[in-house]
């Protein structure tokens, strides 16, 4: 276990600080987008913000090659591309006034982003858990708990407002 420091992102190669500042920009980004009333301005605005984000924190994923599985590639790169495919169908829900849908294809996008690749950063052997937790498992515990905790809430408000 190591020392909580973000000396090793300042050191790492820029496709991963590329992503991890995509990523802090989505979760930044998120939590400012369902609170604000649907369809205003500053709505869109965060959530085109949102988006291009993910964008980036998908594209820059295919150069990060930690774990290599099939040729330089590994299970979690078929997240970014159902990223990029759900993005870009989302994008043409809303441009086709189908709200619902996109509504619901943002909020599964994010809690698979969320859910899936956001949680596994925080693996006691990965980077985010190392300079945030010092390598703890109770910090990879933690993000898992508030990130269910954060899905189930998301899922209960969005289920009484419909």
């Amino acid at each position: 276990m190591q020392d909580a420091s973000f000396g090793r992102l300042l050191d790492a190669d820029l496709a991963l600080q590329v992503h991890v500042g995509a990523a802090v920009a989505a979760v930044i980004f998120l939590p400012a987008i369902l609170g604000r009333r649907k369809g205003d301005t500053l709505h869109k605005l965060l959530g085109y913000s949102w988006a291009l984000a993910m964008t980036v924190l998908a594209v820059s994923s295919f150069w990060l090659q930690g774990l290599q599985i099939v040729g330089p590639f590994s299970p979690i790169h078929l997240l970014s591309i159902y990223t990029l495919i759900q993005l870009t169908r989302a994008l043409f829900q809303a441009r086709r006034r189908q709200i619902d849908r996109h509504g619901s294809t943002m909020r599964q996008l994010a809690a698979y982003a969320l859910g899936g690749a956001g949680v596994l950063a925080f693996l006691p052997d990965r980077l985010m858990n190392e300079m945030i937790f010092g390598g703890s498992w109770l910090g990879f515990i933690g993000v898992g708990v508030i990130t269910l905790a954060v899905i189930l809430y998301a899922a209960r408000r969005q289920k009484a407002m419909a």
